[in-house]
Formats: C-alpha cells, structure tokens, sequence
C-alpha cells in the first residue's frame, strides 16, 4: 500500500530524523510529528497514483512551518527510491487543528508509485 510505504519512507529520512511520522494522532501526543493520510488518487495496472495530505505537527506556527519545510524536503528525496515513479507536493499551507489547537501545517501530495 502506497500510504503505509509513504509513512515508512518519510521515517526513514534524514530531514525528519527524531520526528515521528504516522498513520493517525498517536494517542500520546508528542510535541511534534508528521501525519501521513491518502485522500485519493487512482490505480491503474502497475501503478498507484495516490493524493496525500501529509501534516506536521508542533509546538508552535513556526515550528510546524519548519517542519513542513523539511517534510516537503524528505518528500522530494524520495524519487531516489525505485518504485517512486515521481513526487511532487502541490500545495503548503497553514492548518491549525480546531480541537487540540495544536500548530499544524499541511502539505498536498500527488505520487506517481510502482506497484
């Protein structure tokens, strides 16, 4: 599945090191962490054509800016890997959650993805 491989991947990377990236709000909430939530898209022979919305979570507006920005950084590394045909993140913007009030940003990606 194409969310849960986007949820490996961006855990795995260099600019999110020490931030945690997950299906859903974990149940503890930590200071900061990274959402990762497909909203669409379609499949189609062998590949996935997924839509996520990929939030960051922090402390503050500006933290989660920051973290958004090195998200969208993760995501763009992520064409070294094989099986992602492209990637790109269409939009980036302000988010904040209405029920915790917590900071968030949130990013728009459409995936090209080998199945």
């Amino acid at each position: 599945m194409s969310e849960a491989f986007l949820i490996r991947a961006l855990a795995d990377c260099a600019a999110l090191v020490g931030v945690g990236v997950y299906g859903s709000i974990p149940g503890t909430r930590p200071e900061r962490f990274v959402t990762v939530e497909r909203t669409g898209g379609q499949v189609t022979g062998l590949v996935d054509y997924p839509s996520f919305a990929v939030q960051c979570w922090g402390e503050s507006r500006a933290e989660a800016a920051a973290l958004a920005s090195r998200a969208t950084q993760a995501l763009q590394s992520l064409v070294s890997y094989p099986q992602v045909a492209s990637i790109s993140v269409d939009a980036l913007y302000n988010f904040p959650d209405p029920d915790s009030r917590q900071a968030r940003y949130q990013l728009t990606v459409s995936a090209a993805i080998m199945l």
